[in-house]
């Protein structure tokens, strides 16, 4: 397993500058997914929050994302601390017309998205660096999950999609998108958090070797209780 990791690993990262020049077309050969899910919620003019891990190749599903839907797509991204990779990232991530959202920025973007149509994509799977979080067993042991994008889903009565990347072969995927509610505003609040991480377990056990197992997911400790 940790020989196919990062293999997958190495591979991720020479997928990505491919994206600095990869053609629509060929992108499509490479990366298929159930686009259906997110025609539905346009024809009824609904708009979608994804929620997905670190799965190889998530840049590429992101570029395959916004090239195979009519709404706009949108990501949530952490500024890299490096200028020069930060800039690059970036140049690479909008080719397609994606619309990137700074995590320190996400209040004015989310006012600029309210008139518009779009999928809001979360990797819901970071550590995360505030308080805000909702403590849940992850493959047998605590780790922190952050509620802000189901805050953000309930506040703005999207749908929401689990989306999963399979590696068919070496420089072929598949995006699997599962609708998990048609309106986060009518689910029991953490409810969609926890069916998100029982639904990425299972891909892990699925596919062990195709997540990003060097991002320190546990590097947190849950608070100690003191007695009553």
């Amino acid at each position: 397993m940790m020989r196919r990791f990062y293999r997958n690993f190495c591979d991720q990262w020479v997928e990505v500058l491919k994206l600095m020049s990869i053609s629509k077309k060929t992108l499509n050969r490479r990366f298929e997914g159930n686009w259906e899910v997110f025609d539905h919620f346009h024809q009824v003019q609904k708009n979608v929050c994804v929620l997905l891990g670190h799965q190889f190749n998530w840049e590429w599903g992101s570029v395959a994302t916004q090239w195979n839907s009519r709404q706009l797509f949108a990501g949530i991204y952490l500024p890299l601390s490096g200028k020069a990779m930060d800039r690059l990232m970036l140049f690479i991530r909008r080719r397609s017309g994606a619309m990137l959202i700074s995590a320190q920025e996400m209040l004015p973007a989310f006012k600029a998205l309210q008139h518009r149509n779009y999928i809001l994509a979360f990797m819901a799977d970071q550590s995360p660096a505030s308080d805000y979080v909702k403590w849940l067993p992850f493959m047998h042991r605590p780790a922190a999950f952050f509620l802000a994008p189901e805050k953000a889903a309930r506040r703005a009565k999207t749908a929401v999609v689990f989306a999963a990347v399979v590696k068919l072969r070496r420089g072929h995927y598949r995006l699997e998108l599962e609708v998990m509610c048609e309106d986060a505003s009518q689910e029991v609040f953490g409810s969609i958090t926890e069916k998100y991480v029982r639904r990425l377990e299972q891909e892990l056990h699925t596919r062990p070797e195709n997540w990003m197992w060097t991002h320190r997911r546990w590097k947190k400790k849950p608070p100690i209780t003191k007695p009553a």
